[in-house]
């Protein structure tokens, strides 16, 4: 599945869990490590609690629900340098 954050999609298959810290006002994504390499999280941070808990939701349901492709409307910040190095890492 895709996560499309400010034009930027995510690939979510390189990430075994998604999981929801509303006090930090933030979702982090585990990517799958392989072999003895430690989990490396990418953490995205939300302006506030209601838009955290709205990506968790609405990301939860689009997989659960088998759609290809969730955009998240709203602001959201996250470490593309480090998306983009998971990604490139795992496609050797």
């Amino acid at each position: 599945m895709l996560v499309i954050i400010d034009k930027y999609p995510l690939d979510t298959s390189l990430f075994r869990a998604c999981c929801l810290n509303e006090r930090l006002d933030m979702v982090c994504f585990i990517h799958n490590p392989e072999q003895y390499e430690g989990e490396i999280s990418l953490p995205i941070l939300f302006e506030n609690k209601w838009d955290t808990k709205r990506f968790f939701d609405e990301y939860c349901a689009a997989k659960y629900s088998g759609e290809p492709v969730y955009e998240f409307e709203g602001e959201a910040w996250f470490s593309l340098e480090l998306y983009i190095r998971l990604r490139d890492r795992n496609n050797k």
